[in-house]
Protein backbone atom coordinates (compact mmCIF):
# COMPACT_ATOMS: atom_id res chain seq x y z
CA UNK A 1 0.00 0.00 0.00
CA UNK A 2 2.72 2.65 0.63
CA UNK A 3 4.18 1.46 -2.47
CA UNK A 4 1.56 2.09 -4.22
CA UNK A 5 0.82 5.74 -2.54
CA UNK A 6 3.70 6.56 -3.88
CA UNK A 7 3.96 6.04 -6.98
CA UNK A 8 0.13 7.56 -7.36
CA UNK A 9 0.92 10.71 -5.79
CA UNK A 10 4.21 10.68 -8.31
CA UNK A 11 6.85 11.20 -5.59
CA UNK A 12 9.44 9.11 -7.22
CA UNK A 13 8.76 11.67 -10.93
CA UNK A 14 8.52 14.95 -9.12
CA UNK A 15 12.07 15.52 -9.50
CA UNK A 16 12.49 15.62 -5.45
CA UNK A 17 15.84 14.94 -4.31
CA UNK A 18 16.77 11.28 -2.85
CA UNK A 19 16.37 12.70 0.59
CA UNK A 20 13.12 14.58 0.19
CA UNK A 21 11.48 11.33 -1.52
CA UNK A 22 12.52 9.33 1.69
CA UNK A 23 10.96 11.85 4.36
CA UNK A 24 7.95 11.23 2.37
CA UNK A 25 8.26 7.79 2.22
CA UNK A 26 9.26 7.61 6.06
CA UNK A 27 6.28 9.49 7.05
CA UNK A 28 3.89 6.54 5.75
CA UNK A 29 5.80 4.50 7.65
CA UNK A 30 5.91 6.05 10.89
CA UNK A 31 2.06 6.49 10.02
CA UNK A 32 1.22 2.67 9.91
CA UNK A 33 3.03 2.12 12.94
CA UNK A 34 1.04 4.54 14.54
CA UNK A 35 -2.05 2.97 12.87
CA UNK A 36 -1.20 -0.41 14.65
CA UNK A 37 -0.55 0.87 17.91
CA UNK A 38 -4.33 2.25 17.67
CA UNK A 39 -5.17 -1.54 18.40
CA UNK A 40 -9.03 -2.34 17.80
CA UNK A 41 -9.88 1.29 18.76
CA UNK A 42 -11.28 4.05 16.46
CA UNK A 43 -9.19 7.06 15.03
CA UNK A 44 -9.32 9.87 12.99
CA UNK A 45 -6.45 11.42 11.11
CA UNK A 46 -5.45 13.90 13.83
CA UNK A 47 -4.52 10.81 16.02
CA UNK A 48 -1.99 9.58 13.20
CA UNK A 49 -0.69 12.77 11.62
CA UNK A 50 -1.06 16.34 13.39
CA UNK A 51 0.86 19.34 12.27
CA UNK A 52 0.83 21.50 15.21
CA UNK A 53 1.94 18.28 17.93
CA UNK A 54 4.04 16.41 14.49
CA UNK A 55 5.92 18.79 13.01
CA UNK A 56 6.78 22.01 15.13
CA UNK A 57 10.41 21.93 13.26
CA UNK A 58 10.93 24.46 10.33
CA UNK A 59 9.69 22.78 7.58
CA UNK A 60 8.88 24.34 3.93
CA UNK A 61 5.23 25.17 4.50
CA UNK A 62 4.36 22.86 1.01
CA UNK A 63 5.31 19.62 2.79
CA UNK A 64 2.48 20.47 4.99
CA UNK A 65 0.01 20.32 1.86
CA UNK A 66 1.85 17.12 0.53
CA UNK A 67 1.74 15.63 4.05
CA UNK A 68 -1.82 16.11 4.38
CA UNK A 69 -2.40 15.05 0.64
CA UNK A 70 -0.34 11.87 1.30
CA UNK A 71 -2.16 10.51 4.59
CA UNK A 72 -5.46 11.11 3.20
CA UNK A 73 -4.31 9.01 0.25
CA UNK A 74 -2.93 6.14 2.37
CA UNK A 75 -6.39 5.75 4.49
CA UNK A 76 -8.53 6.12 1.53
CA UNK A 77 -6.05 2.92 0.24
CA UNK A 78 -6.38 0.63 3.24
CA UNK A 79 -9.93 1.52 2.99
CA UNK A 80 -10.49 0.15 -0.55
CA UNK A 81 -8.11 -2.56 0.32
CA UNK A 82 -11.06 -3.43 2.95
CA UNK A 83 -8.29 -3.13 5.65
CA UNK A 84 -10.15 -0.54 7.23
CA UNK A 85 -13.55 0.61 8.12
CA UNK A 86 -14.46 3.95 8.90
CA UNK A 87 -17.15 5.71 10.23
CA UNK A 88 -18.62 9.58 10.02
CA UNK A 89 -19.42 11.47 13.21
CA UNK A 90 -20.53 15.38 13.88
CA UNK A 91 -18.07 17.15 15.50
CA UNK A 92 -19.12 19.82 18.42
CA UNK A 93 -18.74 22.26 15.81
CA UNK A 94 -21.61 19.90 13.62
CA UNK A 95 -18.49 19.56 11.15
CA UNK A 96 -18.06 15.74 9.95
CA UNK A 97 -14.80 14.10 11.51
CA UNK A 98 -14.55 10.35 9.90
CA UNK A 99 -12.95 7.77 12.21
CA UNK A 100 -11.14 4.17 10.97
CA UNK A 101 -10.61 1.24 12.74
CA UNK A 102 -8.94 -2.02 11.41
CA UNK A 103 -11.26 -4.91 9.75
CA UNK A 104 -11.05 -8.35 10.82
CA UNK A 105 -9.28 -9.11 7.68
CA UNK A 106 -6.18 -7.27 9.03
CA UNK A 107 -4.71 -9.33 11.23
CA UNK A 108 -2.65 -6.89 14.33
CA UNK A 109 -1.04 -7.88 17.49
CA UNK A 110 -3.41 -7.94 20.19
CA UNK A 111 -0.24 -8.55 22.78
CA UNK A 112 1.32 -5.64 23.65
CA UNK A 113 5.89 -5.72 23.87
CA UNK A 114 7.59 -3.70 26.41
CA UNK A 115 8.24 -1.40 23.77
CA UNK A 116 4.74 -0.68 22.48
CA UNK A 117 4.01 -0.22 25.84
CA UNK A 118 6.26 2.42 27.03
CA UNK A 119 5.30 4.03 23.76
CA UNK A 120 1.67 4.40 25.15
CA UNK A 121 2.14 5.52 28.32
CA UNK A 122 4.92 7.72 27.12
CA UNK A 123 2.47 9.80 24.52
CA UNK A 124 -0.22 9.49 27.71
CA UNK A 125 2.31 11.29 30.13
CA UNK A 126 2.93 13.78 27.95
CA UNK A 127 -0.15 14.96 27.29
CA UNK A 128 -1.11 14.45 30.66
CA UNK A 129 1.58 16.80 31.61
CA UNK A 130 0.88 19.39 29.24
CA UNK A 131 -2.22 19.55 31.20
CA UNK A 132 -1.01 19.93 34.32
CA UNK A 133 1.46 22.70 33.64
CA UNK A 134 -2.07 24.59 31.92
CA UNK A 135 -3.51 23.94 35.62
CA UNK A 136 -0.38 24.73 37.78
CA UNK A 137 -0.11 28.10 35.68
CA UNK A 138 -4.07 28.87 36.28
CA UNK A 139 -3.62 28.08 40.08
CA UNK A 140 -0.53 30.00 40.58
CA UNK A 141 -1.98 32.91 38.87
CA UNK A 142 -5.82 32.77 40.38
CA UNK A 143 -4.80 32.50 43.68
CA UNK A 144 -1.35 34.66 43.76
CA UNK A 145 -2.56 36.93 46.64
CA UNK A 146 -2.05 33.75 48.57
CA UNK A 147 1.17 32.82 50.35
CA UNK A 148 1.81 29.73 48.36
CA UNK A 149 4.46 28.20 51.07
CA UNK A 150 4.01 25.03 49.36
CA UNK A 151 3.93 23.53 46.07
CA UNK A 152 -0.27 21.73 45.73
CA UNK A 153 -0.97 18.56 44.61
CA UNK A 154 -3.05 17.70 41.30
CA UNK A 155 -6.33 16.94 43.36
CA UNK A 156 -5.16 19.96 45.70
CA UNK A 157 -4.93 22.40 42.34
CA UNK A 158 -9.01 21.07 41.24
CA UNK A 159 -10.35 21.78 44.30
CA UNK A 160 -9.16 24.85 44.64
CA UNK A 161 -10.48 25.74 41.18
CA UNK A 162 -13.70 24.63 41.70
CA UNK A 163 -14.22 27.05 44.50
CA UNK A 164 -13.91 29.64 41.90
CA UNK A 165 -16.31 27.68 39.89
CA UNK A 166 -13.93 25.89 37.48
CA UNK A 167 -15.52 22.49 37.68
CA UNK A 168 -12.88 20.24 36.38
CA UNK A 169 -14.19 17.21 38.07
CA UNK A 170 -17.12 17.45 35.92
CA UNK A 171 -16.44 19.35 32.74
CA UNK A 172 -16.29 16.31 30.66
CA UNK A 173 -18.84 13.83 30.75
CA UNK A 174 -18.90 10.32 28.09
CA UNK A 175 -21.19 7.93 28.43
CA UNK A 176 -23.23 9.32 31.50
CA UNK A 177 -19.45 8.88 33.16
CA UNK A 178 -17.14 11.76 34.29
CA UNK A 179 -13.97 11.02 32.79
CA UNK A 180 -11.16 13.00 34.50
CA UNK A 181 -11.03 10.71 37.76
CA UNK A 182 -9.63 8.11 36.04
CA UNK A 183 -7.01 9.59 33.57
CA UNK A 184 -5.78 10.95 36.95
CA UNK A 185 -5.44 7.34 38.54
CA UNK A 186 -4.28 6.18 35.03
CA UNK A 187 -1.86 8.72 35.68
CA UNK A 188 -0.80 7.94 38.92
CA UNK A 189 -0.31 4.15 38.41
CA UNK A 190 2.23 4.76 35.82
CA UNK A 191 4.17 7.22 37.51
CA UNK A 192 4.21 4.59 40.84
CA UNK A 193 5.44 1.58 38.57
CA UNK A 194 2.07 0.21 38.97
CA UNK A 195 1.02 -2.86 36.45
CA UNK A 196 -0.76 -1.68 33.54
CA UNK A 197 -3.36 -3.90 31.54
CA UNK A 198 -4.12 -4.05 28.01
CA UNK A 199 -7.16 -2.13 28.70
CA UNK A 200 -5.55 0.35 30.16
CA UNK A 201 -3.87 1.20 26.76
CA UNK A 202 -6.27 1.33 25.09
CA UNK A 203 -8.34 3.67 27.00
CA UNK A 204 -4.90 5.90 27.36
CA UNK A 205 -5.87 7.14 23.21
CA UNK A 206 -9.57 7.20 24.47
CA UNK A 207 -8.02 9.56 27.70
CA UNK A 208 -5.91 11.50 24.86
CA UNK A 209 -8.71 13.20 23.33
CA UNK A 210 -10.61 13.57 26.74
CA UNK A 211 -7.29 15.55 28.29
CA UNK A 212 -7.90 17.64 24.98
CA UNK A 213 -10.62 18.44 26.08
CA UNK A 214 -10.36 18.76 29.71
CA UNK A 215 -7.63 21.53 28.59
CA UNK A 216 -9.88 23.52 26.29
CA UNK A 217 -12.62 23.68 29.02
CA UNK A 218 -9.85 25.01 31.48
CA UNK A 219 -8.70 27.50 29.04
CA UNK A 220 -12.23 28.85 28.45
CA UNK A 221 -13.18 28.66 32.19
CA UNK A 222 -10.34 30.60 33.03
CA UNK A 223 -10.38 33.36 30.47
CA UNK A 224 -13.94 33.44 31.84
CA UNK A 225 -13.05 34.13 35.40
CA UNK A 226 -10.43 36.77 33.86
CA UNK A 227 -13.31 38.73 32.26
CA UNK A 228 -15.43 38.57 35.31
CA UNK A 229 -12.71 39.37 37.68
CA UNK A 230 -11.11 42.28 35.63
CA UNK A 231 -14.42 44.09 34.81
CA UNK A 232 -16.20 43.54 37.77
CA UNK A 233 -13.65 47.09 39.34
CA UNK A 234 -15.32 49.02 36.76
CA UNK A 235 -18.82 47.84 37.27
CA UNK A 236 -19.61 45.07 34.84
CA UNK A 237 -20.79 41.84 35.13
CA UNK A 238 -20.15 39.32 32.79
CA UNK A 239 -22.82 36.62 31.94
CA UNK A 240 -22.99 33.78 29.62
CA UNK A 241 -24.60 32.61 27.19
CA UNK A 242 -26.22 35.52 24.99
CA UNK A 243 -29.37 34.32 23.59
CA UNK A 244 -30.10 36.73 20.26
CA UNK A 245 -33.23 37.59 19.90
CA UNK A 246 -32.69 37.81 16.25
CA UNK A 247 -34.63 34.20 15.27
CA UNK A 248 -30.74 33.11 15.06
CA UNK A 249 -29.25 30.27 17.25
CA UNK A 250 -25.50 31.48 17.56
CA UNK A 251 -24.89 32.92 20.85
CA UNK A 252 -21.97 34.95 21.75
CA UNK A 253 -19.54 32.98 24.48
CA UNK A 254 -20.51 35.77 27.18
CA UNK A 255 -21.54 39.41 27.22
CA UNK A 256 -20.19 42.35 29.48
CA UNK A 257 -22.88 44.84 30.39
CA UNK A 258 -22.34 48.06 33.45
CA UNK A 259 -24.39 47.82 36.59
CA UNK A 260 -25.93 50.79 37.00
CA UNK A 261 -25.25 52.96 33.57
CA UNK A 262 -27.79 51.55 31.01
CA UNK A 263 -26.13 54.00 28.74
CA UNK A 264 -22.39 52.36 28.89
CA UNK A 265 -21.16 50.10 25.88
CA UNK A 266 -22.17 46.77 26.07
CA UNK A 267 -18.98 44.26 25.26
CA UNK A 268 -19.39 40.71 23.97
CA UNK A 269 -16.74 37.79 23.70
CA UNK A 270 -16.42 35.23 21.12
CA UNK A 271 -13.53 32.38 22.55
CA UNK A 272 -12.17 29.82 20.47
CA UNK A 273 -9.54 27.36 20.52
CA UNK A 274 -7.46 28.42 17.78
CA UNK A 275 -5.58 25.21 17.38
CA UNK A 276 -8.02 23.24 17.30
CA UNK A 277 -10.45 24.70 14.41
CA UNK A 278 -9.42 23.61 10.93
CA UNK A 279 -10.08 26.24 8.37
CA UNK A 280 -12.77 25.93 7.13
CA UNK A 281 -15.16 25.35 10.95
CA UNK A 282 -12.81 28.55 11.38
CA UNK A 283 -14.67 30.51 8.39
CA UNK A 284 -17.96 29.49 9.25
CA UNK A 285 -17.45 30.58 12.80
CA UNK A 286 -15.65 34.13 11.93
CA UNK A 287 -19.00 34.84 9.40
CA UNK A 288 -21.44 33.50 11.89
CA UNK A 289 -19.99 35.71 14.34
CA UNK A 290 -19.69 39.24 12.47
CA UNK A 291 -23.31 38.37 11.37
CA UNK A 292 -24.44 37.82 14.99
CA UNK A 293 -22.60 41.44 15.68
CA UNK A 294 -24.60 42.89 12.80
CA UNK A 295 -28.44 41.56 14.36
CA UNK A 296 -27.47 42.35 17.61
CA UNK A 297 -26.00 46.00 16.82
CA UNK A 298 -29.33 46.78 15.00
CA UNK A 299 -31.55 45.83 18.04
CA UNK A 300 -29.38 46.92 20.89
CA UNK A 301 -30.47 50.50 22.47
CA UNK A 302 -26.39 51.01 23.34
CA UNK A 303 -23.33 50.72 21.50
CA UNK A 304 -22.18 47.37 21.38
CA UNK A 305 -18.20 46.23 21.09
CA UNK A 306 -16.91 42.84 20.32
CA UNK A 307 -13.96 41.03 21.17
CA UNK A 308 -12.38 37.73 19.89
CA UNK A 309 -9.97 35.73 22.22
CA UNK A 310 -7.96 32.91 20.44
CA UNK A 311 -6.21 30.49 22.98
CA UNK A 312 -3.19 28.79 22.34
CA UNK A 313 -2.85 30.36 18.56
CA UNK A 314 0.10 29.34 16.11
CA UNK A 315 0.94 32.84 15.53
CA UNK A 316 1.76 32.65 11.89
CA UNK A 317 -1.21 30.83 10.91
CA UNK A 318 -2.70 31.93 8.00
CA UNK A 319 -6.41 32.03 9.90
CA UNK A 320 -4.88 36.05 10.77
CA UNK A 321 -5.63 37.29 7.21
CA UNK A 322 -8.56 34.95 6.94
CA UNK A 323 -10.48 37.34 9.85
CA UNK A 324 -8.90 40.26 8.28
CA UNK A 325 -10.32 39.71 4.76
CA UNK A 326 -13.81 38.95 6.61
CA UNK A 327 -13.80 42.16 8.59
CA UNK A 328 -12.66 43.83 5.89
CA UNK A 329 -14.05 42.95 2.90
CA UNK A 330 -17.62 42.18 4.02
CA UNK A 331 -18.15 43.77 7.08
CA UNK A 332 -16.04 46.85 7.00
CA UNK A 333 -18.75 49.10 8.74
CA UNK A 334 -17.85 46.86 12.28
CA UNK A 335 -13.95 47.28 11.97
CA UNK A 336 -14.30 50.21 14.99
CA UNK A 337 -16.31 47.85 17.39
CA UNK A 338 -13.94 44.50 17.01
CA UNK A 339 -11.19 43.68 19.20
CA UNK A 340 -8.79 40.49 18.46
CA UNK A 341 -6.55 39.10 21.05
CA UNK A 342 -4.09 35.78 20.06
CA UNK A 343 -3.26 34.09 23.04
CA UNK A 344 -0.42 32.03 22.33
CA UNK A 345 0.39 28.45 23.74
CA UNK A 346 3.09 29.44 26.11
CA UNK A 347 3.41 28.82 29.85
CA UNK A 348 5.63 32.17 30.56
CA UNK A 349 2.97 34.27 28.52
CA UNK A 350 0.55 36.22 30.93
CA UNK A 351 -3.33 35.21 29.75
CA UNK A 352 -4.60 37.28 32.55
CA UNK A 353 -2.34 40.54 31.87
CA UNK A 354 -2.91 40.41 28.04
CA UNK A 355 -6.76 40.05 28.42
CA UNK A 356 -6.42 42.99 31.27
CA UNK A 357 -4.77 45.67 29.52
CA UNK A 358 -6.59 44.93 26.58
CA UNK A 359 -9.67 45.70 28.59
CA UNK A 360 -8.61 48.81 29.79
CA UNK A 361 -7.94 49.90 26.69
CA UNK A 362 -10.93 49.40 25.07
CA UNK A 363 -12.92 50.28 28.30
CA UNK A 364 -10.71 53.67 27.96
CA UNK A 365 -11.35 54.31 24.35
CA UNK A 366 -15.37 53.71 24.50
CA UNK A 367 -16.71 54.42 28.20
CA UNK A 368 -17.76 58.13 29.39
CA UNK A 369 -17.88 57.03 32.64
CA UNK A 370 -16.15 58.83 35.27
CA UNK A 371 -16.15 55.93 37.49
CA UNK A 372 -14.13 53.95 34.78
CA UNK A 373 -12.05 57.07 33.92
CA UNK A 374 -10.88 57.60 37.49
CA UNK A 375 -10.10 53.53 38.09
CA UNK A 376 -8.19 54.20 34.31
CA UNK A 377 -5.97 56.58 35.29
Amino acid sequence: AIEEIIKDNKLLQAGYDEGIIDFFTTQLHIWIQKIKLRGNSFFNKDDVYNLENDYKSSHPSWYFTRLNSLIMSFLEKLCKLELLEKKIEKSEENEEVIYYRWTEQATIKTEMTLDTESVFQSQFLSNFIEFENLLRVTYEDIFKEKKLNQRPSLVQMIKSLNEVGIDLMRSIKTRGEYVLEPIIDLRNRIVHGETITLQDLDNAHMYDNHLKRVRDYLNEEYTYWILKEHLSYFNYSVRRPVPLETGSNYTFDYEALHDTNDKSPGIVFSVRNYGNVNAGSFKSFIFATLEALNQYRKTSSKPIYLVFIFLETNMSSSKRKMLEDAITNRYPHLESIIMTLFIPKNQDFSKRQTISTALDNLLEKVSKTERVRNILQ
